[in-house]
């Protein structure tokens, strides 16, 4: 009784919090293991999302800046980022 309470309270009374109906919940038939159509869309833009980030950290000057901060000073002297020249938001 008390935890039913609680997951009223809480939020985790009904796993359903859209309309009925406006998310599709059969699973995709024809794989050996049982996943939605919302949980293919999940993992899609999660996928998507990392390789963006990926792309930001490994490719952008952006992120060398930020992945030379977590290097000593003579690190920093091999890569082509010199922090005291860069410009923060906050110096601006």
């Amino acid at each position: 009784m008390v935890g039913d309470r609680l997951r009223y309270v809480f939020g985790f009374a009904s796993p359903q919090r859209f309309p009925l109906g406006s998310i599709p919940t059969d699973t995709v038939p024809g794989l050996p293991f049982r996943i939605t159509p919302i949980q293919i869309v999940v993992v899609v833009i999660s996928l998507l999302l990392m390789a963006l980030l990926w792309f930001l950290v490994q490719r952008t000057r952006l992120g060398q800046a930020m992945r030379a901060v977590a290097f000593t000073s003579e690190e920093i002297a091999f890569t082509k980022v010199f922090p005291a020249a860069m410009e923060t938001p906050a110096s601006a």
